[in-house]
């Protein structure tokens, strides 16, 4: 399942909405948030903390989390900080709006699929 809200304006008060929803939900694997006005207002700030909470949930199926073009900067990156816990997220997506420290802890990105075993040589 997949839920792409980008460049929908959802800032923080929408993203805390989400989120009521989110940690209910055990069968999303995608959600896209990028573009959505989330900056560093308190408001915002809420919005990320619950977001937070949300994916710290252990019957949560996310692995995939887009949080591009939106200006969390520091203290926003620091809230999310903890979700680096949760091994089901493959791929967190943030930019360089949160310092390079913050973002080399936050940022993954999965490899995509497996590589392909090269052919065994013949025994014998």
């Amino acid at each position: 399942e997949v839920l792409n809200l980008t460049g929908n304006r959802l800032r923080g008060p929408g993203l805390s909405s989400l989120c009521h929803g989110l940690v209910v939900n055990t069968k999303l694997k995608e959600l896209y948030l990028a573009d959505n006005l989330i900056d560093q207002e308190p408001d915002d700030l809420q919005g990320l903390s619950d977001l937070k909470d949300c994916l710290l949930q252990p019957n949560l199926a996310l692995t995939y989390i887009d949080l591009m073009y939106n200006r969390i900067g520091a203290i926003g990156g620091q809230i999310l900080l903890p979700i680096i816990e949760n091994i089901k997220i493959k791929d967190f997506l943030v930019d360089l709006t949160v310092p390079k420290e913050i973002f080399e802890k936050l940022f993954r990105r999965s490899t995509g699929g497996k590589k392909k075993k090269k052919g065994k040589g013949k025994k014998g």
